[in-house]
């Protein structure tokens, strides 16, 4: 049970690294067009 908890914590923390680079990726990307958006209604 431990060792098995272990090893798929070490897989889960490698792809959530790879998630959390994706997912700031996604969000910079959407913050910057909101902050166009918003320059151009304003």
């Amino acid at each position: 049970m431990r060792t098995r908890d272990l090893r798929e914590k070490d897989k889960g923390t490698e792809s959530m690294q790879k998630r959390r680079e994706r997912l700031s990726r996604a969000n910079s990307l959407k913050n910057q067009r909101k902050l166009r958006s918003r320059l151009r209604v304003d």
